[in-house]
């Protein structure tokens, strides 16, 4: 995984962390925030970066009851925190 893959996904850990009461979260916002961390800037980049996890079953994908599109990591807070801070496997 690169380090821009990865990056992608302390966003969503971070989101995560921050709003434990969502679903997850929406495409259009994990775009805006990568966005302004300069990490993908279209769509398209965004679901490149996102495959390899995907995949993997590192971040998953459901959609709601009104089609709404989330992504998610089905972790404890204490494995997306050391997402977030980059301290796995250290």
């Amino acid at each position: 995984m690169t380090e821009v893959q990865r990056n992608v996904l302390k966003q969503i850990a971070k989101y995560q962390l921050d709003n434990p009461q969502q679903k997850g979260i929406r495409p259009k916002a994990l775009l805006a925030i990568c966005e302004n961390a300069m990490l993908a800037h279209s769509n398209t980049g965004l679901k490149e970066l996102l495959n390899e996890a995907k995949d993997h079953k590192v971040v998953l994908e459901r959609t709601d009851e009104d089609g709404q599109v989330y992504f998610y990591m089905s972790y404890s807070n204490m494995i997306l925190e050391k997402i977030w801070k980059d301290q796995l496997n250290k």
